[in-house]
């Protein structure tokens, strides 16, 4: 119903407007990835977000990614190699979220 079903009857389809409209009903955008697979986010990776280059890159990137209905995640990488493969990649050390053996 509220992916736009062709299906619906206009009555079912005004009742359950009504509803969302009276509950105050939000879309859990969580939950919508997770059934679709699709997060509509990006992410953006500047050395120095302060920079007014980077400042006004950012801001037009976030700008036209709303325009489509994507958000962007910026990180800051300090213009380091490591912080920059991290971001694309995840923390390379994962042994502090290993499970420990019980002894």
């Amino acid at each position: 119903m509220l992916n736009d079903y062709e299906f619906i009857r206009p009555v079912t389809r005004q009742r359950v407007q009504d509803a969302i409209a009276a509950l105050g009903y939000e879309a859990n955008l969580t939950a919508r990835s997770l059934r679709s697979g699709k997060t509509h986010m990006l992410g953006l990776v500047l050395s120095d977000p302060a920079a007014p280059y980077y400042a006004e890159l950012a801001s037009r990137v976030m700008a036209a990614a709303e325009r489509r209905g994507y958000r962007v995640l910026v990180e800051q990488s300090g213009a380091l190699e490591a912080n920059e493969l991290g971001a694309l990649h995840g923390p390379q050390d994962t042994s502090s979220f290993r499970p420990r053996r019980r002894q």
